[in-house]
């Protein structure tokens, strides 16, 4: 795979301390050509579901060679590896924390990262996983930043299930304007017509827009379940939070 010298980050550290700054400072010291895509770092502290769906629903829009470099690391200092993962068009620099589980199907080869003692066992993001980072997007090889590994930490999410009359799934984020979104995705639903079931209610109104003033369900941009009410919050309206059930019935 040839880099291409672009590395986008998603982090929980938000904008306000200097931990983003300094892990781009220590990137540009290795490289000042490296060019950066900020995805999020509004990922809610130690979320690490939140963080692997938004890479999920990003990661595949960028051109390969793209370095996608992941910090939500709420066990920084502990047993967990920092690992690199390779795919067909992309490397991924993270803790071994479930963060990368959603992009396994792409089919990947995994890495732990061998390096020397970092200088702070509380900033891996800044003084092992930028390093590395850096160094891939500037073309060093991943066998010399670190050796094979035969498997990752995965099963952040549980996959719908099949009922009598339909299918089972559940919430699996709830975005900025309020959508609820679930973990079903459109190629496991046939017919087109059917309700959905959560908290209680019963959405029947399956819609191609946003128009309109009651809830409706809506196939999202990342072709899953969303659950919405135009112009409002779905989540604020049927109180909604992530876990909870939905049933697609037909």
């Amino acid at each position: 795979m040839q880099p291409n010298s672009i590395i986008t980050l998603i982090t929980d550290f938000g904008n306000r301390d200097e931990y983003v700054g300094a892990m781009k400072g220590v990137m540009l010291s290795i490289n000042p050509d490296l060019r950066f895509v900020d995805i999020t770092h509004s990922i809610p502290p130690r979320d690490i579901k939140k963080a692997a769906f938004i890479l999920y629903k990003a990661y595949r829009y960028f051109p390969g060679g793209t370095v996608h470099l992941i910090v939500v690391d709420p066990g920084v200092g502990g047993r967990r590896n920092p690992i690199v993962v390779e795919t067909e068009k992309y490397l991924f620099v993270a803790p071994d924390n479930g963060v990368l589980s959603l992009i396994l199907a792409d089919g990947f080869k995994a890495y732990k990262i061998t390096c020397k003692k970092p200088k702070s066992t509380t900033f891996h993001g800044r003084d092992v996983f930028a390093p590395v980072a850096a160094k891939l997007a500037s073309g060093t090889s991943i066998i010399s930043l670190s050796k094979p590994i035969s498997s990752i930490a995965g099963h952040l999410f549980s996959p719908p299930q099949k009922v009598t009359d339909g299918i089972l799934g559940e919430v699996v984020d709830v975005d900025h304007f309020g959508n609820v979104i679930t973990n079903i995705p459109r190629s496991s639903v046939k017919p087109d017509r059917f309700i959905v079931e959560i908290k209680e209610r019963t959405i029947d109104r399956i819609s191609k827009t946003y128009e309109g003033k009651e809830p409706i369900a809506i196939w999202g941009s990342s072709d899953f379940l969303e659950l919405s009410v135009p112009n409002g919050s779905l989540a604020e309206t049927f109180n909604v939070h992530r876990g909870d059930k939905v049933i697609i019935r037909f």
